[in-house]
């Protein structure tokens, strides 16, 4: 049996575009499934894993790299989604929204 993990590396290898690059950032639930490397070859794919602290681990490097994220939002390069509002009394019904998957965006609670 595959487990969803599999799925989602066969997928990503089997569908990625040439020469495209997967980055495996932030926390999956367990360990990530391994894969044969060699078939990223075939459509000259690449695949990374970065950890945040390795690039800011001097002062300058923090500071630089974040001055230059709220540059790019002060200029309006990343575009926010609005978000989806729920009052704080349906906050089982945002919970609901998010285990379901179906949510895109972010969703936030209003008092």
């Amino acid at each position: 049996m595959v487990s969803e993990k599999e799925q989602a590396g066969q997928c990503w290898t089997a569908q990625s575009s040439l020469r495209g690059h997967l980055v495996n950032f932030g926390q999956w639930p367990g360990s990530v499934e391994p894969f044969e490397v060699a078939r990223l070859a075939a459509r000259s794919n690449s695949v990374t894993r970065p950890i945040l602290f390795h690039y800011i681990d001097q002062r300058k490097d923090l500071e630089r790299m974040a001055a230059a994220v709220f540059d790019a939002v002060t200029q309006g390069v990343p575009a926010a989604e609005p978000g989806k509002v729920f009052p704080l009394a349906a906050a089982a019904a945002a919970h609901a929204e998010l285990e379901s998957r179906q949510a895109s965006g972010p969703l936030l609670l209003a008092p």
